[in-house]
């Protein structure tokens, strides 16, 4: 933005003194008609001629051609680092979009794991009081504990799934530093999996949180000249304000724009 109003600004006193150049151009030319019209008095030298001619090559030409030059100058400077800009974004987002969509594969699977965990409880505890399952509207088909390990079975499948997520994920984002030099970069996302009571009564490991709020999973990076800078991140709905991955979709975005790509 500061290339651009340095461009916008450099034309607007380009065109001052292009009309101010022109303008003087224009007497000198009407005072040369002038002195052609007056009475010669005496022959002019041809010396004076080309000095004449030089004078106003200096005064009149030059500038013009100058003033062009810085124009030109200044817009493929401009179109340069937008071009540049544009580069860093694609660049950014190929490695930021597999980062959100691993978040959604990671949210749903938790989700998943959150509801089995929940009904691996509830079988337990009707199983040990010997009451019927505490669940409305869930015809639950596990009988014994051949059904609770297979219930549990599941479930550390799920987690394995999640834990080899979040591992590949790790490595994957290190290719951040082709685009360019990457700070603020956390390959290993700010999730853990605490172990809540109806985990421990199901038997199975909890399911993942986010440690301190809904994590954007931020990738900030600068050109290798430090001139150009793209900052993405993974945004979470908007209506979330809880620290559950429980379903939610994650949408790549960048920060300066604030919108998908």
């Amino acid at each position: 933005m500061a290339v651009l109003g340095l461009w916008a600004s450099s034309i607007h006193l380009a065109r001052r003194l292009l009309s101010r150049t022109v303008t003087e151009s224009w007497s000198v030319l009407a005072a040369r008609h002038a002195l052609s019209k007056a009475p010669a008095a005496r022959p002019l030298d041809t010396r004076d001629q080309s000095g004449s001619i030089g004078l106003e090559l200096v005064v009149v030409w030059l500038p013009i051609i100058a003033i062009f030059g810085v124009i030109l100058w200044l817009r493929a400077a401009s179109l340069h680092q937008l071009y540049q800009q544009r580069s860093l974004d694609r660049c950014v987002f190929s490695v930021l979009k597999p980062r959100c969509q691993m978040l959604n594969q990671l949210s749903e699977s938790n989700q998943r794991l959150r509801q089995l965990i929940h009904i691996l409880a509830a079988v337990k505890i009707a199983k040990e009081s010997g009451s019927k399952i505490p669940i409305a509207g869930i015809a639950i088909a596990i009988a014994g504990e051949s059904g609770l390990a297979a219930g549990r079975a599941i479930a550390n499948g799920i987690v394995r799934f999640q834990d080899a997520l979040l591992e590949i994920q790790s490595v994957a984002v290190l290719t951040i530093w082709r685009c360019g030099i990457a700070s603020n970069l956390n390959p290993k996302l700010e999730i853990s999996r605490p172990q809540s009571l109806e985990a421990q009564i199901a038997g199975t490991p909890g399911p993942m949180e986010w440690e301190a709020g809904p994590g954007p999973g931020e990738l900030d990076v600068r050109s290798w000249n430090l001139v150009i800078r793209s900052f993405g991140y993974c945004r979470p709905p908007a209506t979330q304000e809880s620290t559950l991955l429980d379903g939610e979709s994650y949408q790549a975005v960048f920060r300066h724009a604030d919108r998908p790509l």
